[in-house]
């Protein structure tokens, strides 16, 4: 079971998008896949404000937040703002995962990192964190630096040095950094021995990019089960059956397709999914969903819009999750416009009842059209 703490400042309401948030979470059952290790929600977001918690340059901040807010019995987790500077972290003094939003998505792996080290995993480079190696100086005048014993090409000794797994290729680099074609970071390594390597890039617990993760060896899998079973045996949940949900897609009713409505106090709805918990909606100004305009999280298959630009075309779309199905259902996306705004000309004869403005914004030498009722007033250019 994760419980997730979504953190934003005094007095806002601007938490992370809920989109975002499903498509993280999504990411994050699909990287725990192989070791058997799947995350649900036992109980819905808990949504606080807290300047100082979602801004903690020190991890002492942080660890306050999680004493104070952490739910016994699950992996706690924060998404903040800034966790100390880092894309994310776990505390042993906390016993909880901060992640920084802008860390997460559905193409990043931090959630796995970090609830790697919540299941007592170290990273494939342990003992040279803030430690920036150069193969220019000889790896045996790091070691007085280096608090274990440092991993070395040959695997003799694996169980003694380093992480103490024999199926995590050694790893000295501590900073972010890329891989190539291959999967294995761009820097030589030189071991102890001077034999030569390159870090392996597709392990979680690496340092390596995002685009160069995509797994956990059989050794770390192994260790985090017997977490599992020893210190974390809180977490087990032997007696839950996962829901699935009872669709392929969601279904979208109302507004109909290319529909003008009133902009104001609009009801969107679409059909119910068997099995949903939870549905997210997106309204956007662009068919690319570029530019969101309402991201909502919602418990019915219906919401009100309290006011949309009047005039404006929109571009909508669903997606359906339960608490154990991630990765949602999605509908296909909506068009609806919605109504001009009516202008009154007083006493005057002729009395215009809507009046349209088009293309706005207008680009710089383009022609602006007016529609009054079905009368059109075309200026030059602009």
């Amino acid at each position: 079971p994760l419980k997730v703490h979504s953190l934003t400042n005094d007095g806002s309401s601007s938490h992370f998008a809920a989109w975002s948030l499903f498509e993280s979470l999504c990411t994050l059952n699909s990287d725990f896949l192989p070791s058997g290790i799947q995350f649900f929600l036992e109980e819905d977001i808990n949504y606080i404000a807290n300047t100082a918690w979602n801004h903690h340059p020190e991890y002492e901040q942080g660890e306050e937040m999680m004493i104070q807010n952490n739910v016994h019995g699950m992996a706690n987790c924060y998404i903040v703002s800034d966790p100390a500077g880092n894309c994310g972290y776990f505390t042993y003094a906390g016993d909880g995962v901060a992640l920084n939003k802008s860390c997460l998505g559905k193409n990043s792996h931090t959630w796995a990192h970090e609830l790697g080290h919540f299941f007592s995993l170290p990273h494939t480079f342990f003992g040279w964190e803030g430690i920036n190696y150069s193969n220019g100086k000889k790896t045996s005048e790091y070691q007085s630096r280096v608090f274990t014993q440092i991993e070395n090409k040959e695997r003799v000794r694996c169980r003694q040095q380093a992480d103490q797994f024999c199926d995590t290729y050694p790893d000295y680099i501590s900073n972010r950094w890329t891989c190539n074609a291959d999967g294995f970071g761009q820097i030589i390594i030189r071991d102890l021995f001077d034999s030569t390597f390159r870090a392996d890039g597709s392990l979680f617990m690496s340092y390596s990019n995002d685009v160069c993760m995509s797994r956990f060896s059989d050794e770390q899998m192994g260790a985090m089960h017997q977490s599992i079973d020893g210190s974390r045996f809180e977490l087990q949940r032997p007696d839950i059956i996962p829901r699935s949900l009872g669709a392929d897609t969601v279904n979208l009713v109302f507004p109909g397709e290319g529909q003008t409505v009133e902009g104001k106090k609009l009801q969107l709805k679409w059909d119910e999914v068997t099995g949903a918990r939870y549905y997210v909606l997106q309204i956007s100004r662009t068919s690319n969903f570029s530019v969101v305009v309402k991201n909502l999280l919602l418990y019915t298959n219906s919401a009100i819009i309290d006011s949309l630009t009047p005039g404006k075309d929109f571009w909508w779309r669903v997606r359906a999750y339960n608490e154990f199905y991630f990765c949602g259902i999605q509908s296909s996306a909506g068009t609806f416009s919605t109504e001009g705004i009516p202008v009154s000309v007083g006493d005057h004869g002729d009395v215009f009842h809507r009046l349209n403005v088009s293309p706005n914004p207008v680009a710089s030498g383009s022609y602006l059209q007016i529609l009054l009722d079905d009368r059109h007033l075309n200026t030059g250019p602009t």
